[in-house]
């Protein structure tokens, strides 16, 4: 066997090594690439959507829990609890022991609504589909933004009134709100939200 022959079989196993892809291996590996790829990106953007919307959740529940923490304080500091009549002219006290969507008080101070010992008074309401407030009987004014539909808006007030026999009343009156509502812009299953406080005041109505 000569040399010549011996080479031969060598160059030929290199040439079928050195052998690139085929037109068919490219075509499948790119369209499996595409696939990859497709996938991948529609993933990335539901993932940067639903992060979007959680964080607009967010943002909104914030707004919401700041406005029903303002209305906390006013309230705890307050005087002359009336519910369900919404009297902003006069401190009447009315308690309202099976919930209603009126409520109005005498501030504390009377830095909002006026001076000192007037009968000028805050009152909250559900009207619209919307939180209000009234300051001092200047008019009615949203609190919550349009994003927000309130369905629904309940005070309870307890400790009011005079005792039944007739006698004073020395026990703090007890306030307490629930919201129920809906974010507009939010998209799915989770776009309610219930928030609910309760309010003692902290000087005594007697």
């Amino acid at each position: 066997m000569g040399m010549w022959q011996l080479i031969k079989p060598v160059q030929q196993i290199r040439q079928r090594t050195k052998r690139g892809f085929s037109l068919v291996e490219v075509l499948v590996s790119m369209s499996l690439l595409a696939i990859v790829v497709t996938t991948s990106v529609g993933t990335m953007v539901v993932l940067l959507d639903a992060n979007s919307k959680a964080q607009e959740k967010k943002e909104l529940m914030n707004q919401l829990s700041l406005t029903l923490d303002a209305m906390a304080r006013e309230i705890r500091t307050g005087s002359f609890y009336d519910c369900g009549t919404a009297n902003l002219t006069s401190n009447n006290t009315n308690d309202c022991a099976t919930a209603d969507t009126t409520f109005a008080f005498t501030e504390s101070g009377n830095s909002l609504t006026g001076p000192a010992g007037g009968t000028s008074r805050i009152g909250y309401r559900l009207q619209n589909d919307r939180l209000e407030r009234n300051i001092g009987n200047t008019g009615w004014e949203a609190v919550t933004p349009d994003t927000i539909e309130i369905t629904d808006l309940r005070f309870t007030v307890t400790g009011t009134d005079t005792l039944t026999d007739g006698s004073s009343n020395t026990e703090p009156p007890i306030v307490s709100i629930v919201i129920e509502g809906l974010f507009l812009e939010a998209v799915g299953n989770n776009n309610q939200f219930v928030l609910q406080t309760t309010i003692t005041q902290q000087a005594l109505d007697i």
